[in-house]
């Protein structure tokens, strides 16, 4: 090894350092950075330094952590907890091992009821406690935060939402992590111009069933998160009933067989394969042909089709019905400002750490 090398080891060691613990999480054990020879002082290494700063603080750090946080606190502990066994260490992994790992971790997390969507149902203000944990959640690794948002945000979140009691006996394989999917809105040729989008859910009267299209290329559902693991998805299309385009709805549509996890009938699904990051994410692309879904598959809080083929809104004007649909998605717009803040503050924390404790010119 050559002595630049040498060097850039070892100050890869030493900021690596500043990274745990962070809001009382301690990072997996690792061996402390050593100073590199001739350069630092057994007391110049990052903990030492911060110690020292840490001693003329006038306040107790964990009694200021709960003061402006102590709910958050307890919920991130809470995932911190159940994750206290998996590495958040996913450099050098493959995209196939990084997203074994993520699916690993979203299974374990929704096992230990992190995420508890029959209690948010009863109550939407409870909704906070997901967001909280989702936060914990996207610190420890942000495929994982992605990939949790996308299952038990996007598409648990619209079933239960979009959909009406008939929906609702879902709750409890949704909140377990029995029934994993995908929120497939998004296509090549508009991205998310949702009024523009060109899937097709049109009734057949004779089956009482919902058919699904892809129309055209342009047309196919595209960087769909959870496409490669989820056997169900939430789809927005346009429903067509007797010829009339009455706009854009939604509807739950099995992708695979539970069991075998194969495709299903007129089902086509694809990898977007490598990304610049979020290697722990499956995005995917997926392309129906005349999949049926029973009638009772339309998610119809706010439009439904009767058994008589007839249609009925509780609002009358479209335009109000559509920005109604898409306000009860707004949530994941606001959680997307919650997981930048939440990576701002882990950015401060290090970026203080590494002001406490650099040494521009060597010991004094």
């Amino acid at each position: 090894m050559t002595m630049s090398s040498s060097r850039a080891y070892s100050r890869a060691d030493v900021l690596a350092g500043h990274f745990a613990p962070v809001d009382g999480r301690e990072a997996a054990a690792a061996p402390e950075p050593q100073p590199v020879a001739g350069t630092q002082s057994k007391s110049l290494t990052p903990t030492a330094m911060l110690d020292k700063w840490r001693q003329k603080a006038s306040f107790e750090v964990g009694f200021m952590r709960d003061y402006i946080g102590a709910e958050r606190a307890e919920h991130e502990a809470f995932v911190y907890e159940q994750l206290a066994d998996c590495s958040r260490d996913v450099f050098g992994l493959s995209m196939e091992e990084h997203r074994a790992k993520v699916n690993t971790e979203l299974l374990k997390l929704a096992r230990a009821g992190c995420f508890p969507l029959r209690k948010v149902m009863r109550d939407p203000s409870l909704n906070k406690i997901i967001l909280m944990r989702l936060g914990a959640v996207f610190a420890h690794d942000m495929s994982l935060g992605v990939k949790c948002a996308v299952n038990f945000g996007l598409f648990s979140s619209s079933v239960l939402r979009l959909g009406t009691e008939r929906h609702h006996a879902m709750v409890d394989d949704l909140e377990s992590g029995n029934l994993l999917g995908c929120f497939a809105m998004t296509e090549i040729g508009h991205g998310s111009n949702v009024r523009a989008l060109r899937t097709t859910i049109t009734y057949d009267r004779d089956t009482k069933e919902f058919v699904i299209n892809t129309p055209d290329r342009m047309a196919v559902k595209w960087w769909i998160g959870n496409a490669l693991t989820g056997t169900a998805g939430t789809v927005l299309g346009r429903l067509i009933l007797d010829g009339e385009d009455l706009g854009i709805h939604a509807i739950f549509v099995p992708l695979r067989d539970p069991k075998s996890h194969d495709l299903l009938p007129g089902v086509t699904i694809g990898d977007c394969g490598h990304k610049v990051g979020l290697h722990g994410v499956d995005n995917g692309f997926i392309a129906f042909s005349n999949v049926r879904v029973p009638r009772e598959n339309l998610l119809d809080h706010f439009g439904g089709v009767g058994e008589d083929g007839t249609y009925s809104s509780p609002i009358a004007n479209p335009d109000k019905r559509f920005a109604a649909m898409l306000g009860e998605l707004v949530g994941g717009r606001v959680f997307i400002s919650l997981t930048q803040a939440v990576h701002l503050r882990y950015a401060l924390t290090v970026a203080i750490r590494f002001a406490a404790s650099r040494v521009q010119f060597g010991p004094r």
